[in-house]
Protein backbone atom coordinates (compact mmCIF):
# COMPACT_ATOMS: atom_id res chain seq x y z
CA UNK A 1 0.00 0.00 0.00
CA UNK A 2 1.39 3.38 -1.01
CA UNK A 3 1.69 6.36 1.34
CA UNK A 4 -1.15 8.04 -0.59
CA UNK A 5 -3.40 5.01 -0.07
CA UNK A 6 -2.53 4.91 3.64
CA UNK A 7 -3.47 8.59 4.00
CA UNK A 8 -6.73 7.96 2.16
CA UNK A 9 -7.65 5.03 4.41
CA UNK A 10 -6.74 7.12 7.47
CA UNK A 11 -9.08 9.89 6.27
CA UNK A 12 -11.89 7.35 5.81
CA UNK A 13 -11.27 5.95 9.30
CA UNK A 14 -11.42 9.45 10.80
CA UNK A 15 -14.66 10.00 8.90
CA UNK A 16 -16.27 6.82 10.23
CA UNK A 17 -15.21 7.67 13.80
CA UNK A 18 -16.60 11.19 13.54
CA UNK A 19 -13.23 12.86 13.95
CA UNK A 20 -13.20 14.69 10.62
CA UNK A 21 -15.47 15.47 7.66
CA UNK A 22 -12.47 15.97 5.38
CA UNK A 23 -12.97 12.70 3.49
CA UNK A 24 -16.62 13.49 2.79
CA UNK A 25 -15.84 16.99 1.58
CA UNK A 26 -13.01 15.77 -0.69
CA UNK A 27 -14.41 12.37 -1.65
CA UNK A 28 -13.83 12.70 -5.39
CA UNK A 29 -10.21 13.76 -4.84
CA UNK A 30 -9.38 11.00 -2.34
CA UNK A 31 -10.85 8.03 -4.20
CA UNK A 32 -8.18 6.90 -6.63
CA UNK A 33 -8.77 3.15 -6.92
CA UNK A 34 -11.71 0.75 -6.73
CA UNK A 35 -10.28 -0.52 -3.43
CA UNK A 36 -10.95 2.92 -1.89
CA UNK A 37 -14.70 2.64 -2.44
CA UNK A 38 -15.55 -0.08 0.10
CA UNK A 39 -14.04 1.69 3.17
CA UNK A 40 -15.70 4.94 2.10
CA UNK A 41 -19.08 3.21 1.81
CA UNK A 42 -18.55 1.72 5.27
CA UNK A 43 -17.74 5.19 6.65
CA UNK A 44 -20.90 6.69 5.08
CA UNK A 45 -23.07 3.96 6.65
CA UNK A 46 -21.47 4.63 10.03
CA UNK A 47 -22.17 8.35 9.74
CA UNK A 48 -25.76 7.60 8.80
CA UNK A 49 -26.51 5.43 11.84
CA UNK A 50 -24.71 7.60 14.39
CA UNK A 51 -26.65 10.77 13.57
CA UNK A 52 -23.78 12.67 11.98
CA UNK A 53 -25.38 13.21 8.57
CA UNK A 54 -28.56 14.88 9.83
CA UNK A 55 -30.24 16.60 12.75
CA UNK A 56 -33.61 15.98 14.39
CA UNK A 57 -36.09 18.85 14.48
CA UNK A 58 -38.89 19.88 16.83
CA UNK A 59 -41.43 18.87 14.18
CA UNK A 60 -40.22 15.25 14.17
CA UNK A 61 -42.41 12.71 15.95
CA UNK A 62 -40.57 11.59 19.13
CA UNK A 63 -39.23 8.05 18.86
CA UNK A 64 -41.01 7.05 22.09
CA UNK A 65 -44.36 7.98 20.54
CA UNK A 66 -43.53 6.02 17.41
CA UNK A 67 -42.62 2.94 19.46
CA UNK A 68 -45.75 3.13 21.61
CA UNK A 69 -47.92 3.54 18.51
CA UNK A 70 -46.58 0.42 16.78
CA UNK A 71 -46.04 -1.71 19.92
CA UNK A 72 -49.38 -3.61 19.72
CA UNK A 73 -48.48 -4.92 16.26
CA UNK A 74 -44.76 -5.66 16.57
CA UNK A 75 -42.96 -8.86 17.54
CA UNK A 76 -40.85 -7.70 20.48
CA UNK A 77 -40.36 -5.02 23.11
CA UNK A 78 -37.64 -2.50 22.33
CA UNK A 79 -34.96 -2.71 25.11
CA UNK A 80 -31.82 -4.49 23.93
CA UNK A 81 -31.24 -8.02 25.28
CA UNK A 82 -28.57 -10.63 24.68
CA UNK A 83 -28.99 -14.26 23.61
CA UNK A 84 -30.06 -15.22 27.16
CA UNK A 85 -32.59 -12.42 27.43
CA UNK A 86 -30.46 -10.30 29.77
CA UNK A 87 -30.26 -6.51 29.31
CA UNK A 88 -27.52 -5.54 26.86
CA UNK A 89 -25.23 -2.52 26.99
CA UNK A 90 -25.97 0.06 24.30
CA UNK A 91 -23.20 -0.06 21.67
CA UNK A 92 -22.58 3.71 21.56
CA UNK A 93 -24.16 7.01 22.56
CA UNK A 94 -26.87 8.33 20.25
CA UNK A 95 -28.31 11.80 19.61
CA UNK A 96 -30.79 12.73 22.32
CA UNK A 97 -33.82 12.19 20.06
CA UNK A 98 -32.73 8.67 19.01
CA UNK A 99 -33.16 5.33 20.83
CA UNK A 100 -31.53 1.91 20.69
CA UNK A 101 -34.13 -0.76 19.94
CA UNK A 102 -34.18 -4.37 18.82
CA UNK A 103 -35.13 -4.93 15.19
CA UNK A 104 -37.98 -7.17 16.33
CA UNK A 105 -39.58 -4.15 18.02
CA UNK A 106 -40.02 -2.63 14.56
CA UNK A 107 -41.26 -5.75 12.73
CA UNK A 108 -44.82 -6.99 12.49
CA UNK A 109 -43.95 -10.32 10.86
CA UNK A 110 -41.17 -12.39 9.30
CA UNK A 111 -42.08 -14.51 6.30
CA UNK A 112 -39.93 -17.51 5.43
CA UNK A 113 -39.42 -18.72 1.86
CA UNK A 114 -39.45 -22.17 0.26
CA UNK A 115 -37.07 -24.51 -1.53
CA UNK A 116 -38.85 -25.98 -4.57
CA UNK A 117 -37.40 -28.18 -7.29
CA UNK A 118 -35.57 -25.80 -9.61
CA UNK A 119 -33.39 -25.76 -12.68
CA UNK A 120 -29.81 -24.47 -12.89
CA UNK A 121 -30.76 -21.58 -15.20
CA UNK A 122 -32.61 -18.31 -14.43
CA UNK A 123 -36.30 -18.03 -15.24
CA UNK A 124 -37.40 -16.64 -18.58
CA UNK A 125 -40.46 -14.51 -19.37
CA UNK A 126 -43.53 -15.54 -17.37
CA UNK A 127 -41.87 -18.59 -15.83
CA UNK A 128 -41.69 -18.78 -12.06
CA UNK A 129 -38.32 -18.63 -10.35
CA UNK A 130 -36.91 -18.84 -6.84
CA UNK A 131 -34.30 -16.41 -5.50
CA UNK A 132 -30.71 -17.42 -4.85
CA UNK A 133 -29.07 -15.92 -1.75
CA UNK A 134 -26.86 -13.85 -4.08
CA UNK A 135 -29.96 -11.79 -4.96
CA UNK A 136 -29.68 -10.18 -1.50
CA UNK A 137 -25.93 -10.24 -0.86
CA UNK A 138 -24.44 -7.18 -2.50
CA UNK A 139 -26.25 -4.10 -1.18
CA UNK A 140 -28.85 -4.03 -3.96
CA UNK A 141 -31.54 -6.45 -5.09
CA UNK A 142 -30.41 -8.54 -8.05
CA UNK A 143 -33.50 -10.23 -9.50
CA UNK A 144 -31.46 -12.01 -12.16
CA UNK A 145 -29.99 -14.17 -9.38
CA UNK A 146 -32.69 -16.84 -9.46
CA UNK A 147 -33.41 -20.39 -10.59
CA UNK A 148 -36.37 -21.35 -12.79
CA UNK A 149 -38.81 -23.83 -11.30
CA UNK A 150 -38.84 -27.25 -12.90
CA UNK A 151 -41.69 -28.04 -15.25
CA UNK A 152 -44.74 -29.20 -13.30
CA UNK A 153 -43.58 -27.59 -10.04
CA UNK A 154 -46.40 -25.36 -8.80
CA UNK A 155 -45.40 -21.97 -7.35
CA UNK A 156 -46.47 -20.62 -3.98
CA UNK A 157 -47.85 -17.30 -5.07
CA UNK A 158 -47.98 -15.87 -1.53
CA UNK A 159 -44.17 -15.92 -1.55
CA UNK A 160 -43.86 -13.74 -4.65
CA UNK A 161 -41.38 -10.87 -4.23
CA UNK A 162 -42.93 -7.39 -4.33
CA UNK A 163 -41.55 -3.92 -4.93
CA UNK A 164 -40.67 -2.39 -1.56
CA UNK A 165 -39.97 -5.73 0.16
CA UNK A 166 -37.29 -5.70 2.88
CA UNK A 167 -35.41 -8.98 2.37
CA UNK A 168 -32.63 -10.63 4.37
CA UNK A 169 -30.63 -13.80 3.85
CA UNK A 170 -30.67 -16.24 6.75
CA UNK A 171 -27.85 -18.41 5.35
CA UNK A 172 -24.66 -17.53 3.49
CA UNK A 173 -20.93 -17.21 4.06
CA UNK A 174 -19.74 -15.65 7.32
CA UNK A 175 -19.19 -12.33 5.55
CA UNK A 176 -22.52 -12.26 3.72
CA UNK A 177 -24.99 -13.94 6.07
CA UNK A 178 -27.88 -11.65 7.13
CA UNK A 179 -27.13 -9.13 4.39
CA UNK A 180 -30.30 -7.28 3.44
CA UNK A 181 -31.83 -5.30 0.57
CA UNK A 182 -34.96 -3.32 -0.20
CA UNK A 183 -36.49 -4.28 -3.54
CA UNK A 184 -36.57 -1.22 -5.83
CA UNK A 185 -38.18 -3.11 -8.68
CA UNK A 186 -38.69 -6.73 -9.60
CA UNK A 187 -40.02 -8.77 -12.50
CA UNK A 188 -43.13 -10.87 -11.77
CA UNK A 189 -43.08 -14.49 -10.66
CA UNK A 190 -40.05 -14.48 -8.37
CA UNK A 191 -40.41 -16.27 -5.03
CA UNK A 192 -38.54 -16.14 -1.73
CA UNK A 193 -36.27 -19.13 -1.21
CA UNK A 194 -35.83 -21.05 2.03
CA UNK A 195 -32.70 -18.96 2.64
CA UNK A 196 -34.42 -15.57 2.23
CA UNK A 197 -36.83 -13.91 4.63
CA UNK A 198 -39.25 -11.03 4.13
CA UNK A 199 -39.29 -8.57 7.05
CA UNK A 200 -42.59 -6.71 7.42
CA UNK A 201 -42.01 -3.34 9.06
CA UNK A 202 -44.32 -1.48 11.42
CA UNK A 203 -46.07 1.72 10.35
CA UNK A 204 -43.81 4.71 10.92
CA UNK A 205 -40.54 2.91 10.21
CA UNK A 206 -38.62 3.18 6.96
CA UNK A 207 -37.51 -0.18 5.52
CA UNK A 208 -34.79 1.66 3.62
CA UNK A 209 -33.37 3.18 6.82
CA UNK A 210 -33.56 -0.19 8.61
CA UNK A 211 -31.70 -1.72 5.68
CA UNK A 212 -28.89 0.83 6.17
CA UNK A 213 -28.75 0.07 9.90
CA UNK A 214 -28.69 -3.66 9.20
CA UNK A 215 -25.67 -3.17 6.93
CA UNK A 216 -23.71 -1.05 9.43
CA UNK A 217 -20.97 -2.17 11.82
CA UNK A 218 -22.99 -2.90 14.98
CA UNK A 219 -25.45 -5.16 13.16
CA UNK A 220 -22.64 -6.95 11.33
CA UNK A 221 -20.85 -7.61 14.64
CA UNK A 222 -24.11 -8.93 16.09
CA UNK A 223 -24.55 -11.41 13.25
CA UNK A 224 -20.93 -12.49 13.53
CA UNK A 225 -21.59 -13.39 17.18
CA UNK A 226 -24.96 -15.02 16.51
CA UNK A 227 -24.25 -17.00 13.33
CA UNK A 228 -24.15 -20.76 13.74
CA UNK A 229 -22.46 -23.43 11.65
CA UNK A 230 -19.03 -24.99 11.72
CA UNK A 231 -18.07 -24.03 8.16
CA UNK A 232 -17.14 -20.47 7.19
CA UNK A 233 -18.60 -21.18 3.74
CA UNK A 234 -22.12 -21.54 5.16
CA UNK A 235 -23.39 -19.79 8.27
CA UNK A 236 -26.96 -19.46 9.51
CA UNK A 237 -28.79 -16.92 11.64
CA UNK A 238 -32.12 -17.67 13.28
CA UNK A 239 -35.19 -15.45 13.12
CA UNK A 240 -34.73 -14.90 16.85
CA UNK A 241 -31.19 -13.59 16.27
CA UNK A 242 -32.43 -11.26 13.53
CA UNK A 243 -35.10 -9.92 15.87
CA UNK A 244 -32.45 -9.17 18.54
CA UNK A 245 -30.31 -7.07 16.18
CA UNK A 246 -29.50 -3.66 17.78
CA UNK A 247 -30.88 -0.78 15.71
CA UNK A 248 -30.13 2.93 16.33
CA UNK A 249 -33.55 4.46 15.67
CA UNK A 250 -34.09 8.15 14.82
CA UNK A 251 -37.49 9.82 14.36
CA UNK A 252 -39.25 8.72 11.16
CA UNK A 253 -38.80 12.07 9.45
CA UNK A 254 -35.08 11.92 10.13
CA UNK A 255 -34.96 8.36 8.82
CA UNK A 256 -36.18 9.71 5.47
CA UNK A 257 -33.62 12.54 5.51
CA UNK A 258 -30.83 10.06 6.21
CA UNK A 259 -31.92 7.80 3.34
CA UNK A 260 -32.00 10.77 0.94
CA UNK A 261 -28.46 11.87 1.85
CA UNK A 262 -27.06 8.33 1.69
CA UNK A 263 -28.71 7.87 -1.72
CA UNK A 264 -26.93 10.99 -2.95
CA UNK A 265 -23.56 9.91 -1.58
CA UNK A 266 -23.88 6.34 -2.86
CA UNK A 267 -24.82 7.76 -6.24
CA UNK A 268 -21.49 9.59 -6.29
CA UNK A 269 -19.70 6.36 -5.41
CA UNK A 270 -21.46 4.53 -8.25
CA UNK A 271 -20.41 7.30 -10.63
CA UNK A 272 -16.80 7.00 -9.47
CA UNK A 273 -16.94 3.21 -9.86
CA UNK A 274 -18.19 3.55 -13.44
CA UNK A 275 -15.51 6.12 -14.28
CA UNK A 276 -12.78 3.84 -12.91
CA UNK A 277 -14.06 0.90 -14.92
CA UNK A 278 -14.11 2.90 -18.17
Amino acid sequence: MTIEQKLTRSAFKDLAEGNSQFALEHMCDLVKTAEDLAPLETAILQLAVTGRLTRSTEKDEPVEELLLRIKPDTLDSWPLVDAKGNPKVEPYALPVQWRWVMLGALLTNIEAGWSPSAQARPKEGDEWGVLKVSACSWGEFRPGENKALKEGQLPRTELEVRTGDFLISRANTAELVARSVVVAQTPPHLMLSDKTLRLNVGDGCSPRYLNLANRAAVARAHYEDEASGTSSSMKNVSQRAIRRTPIPLPPREEQDRIVAIVDELMGLLRKLRVEMAA
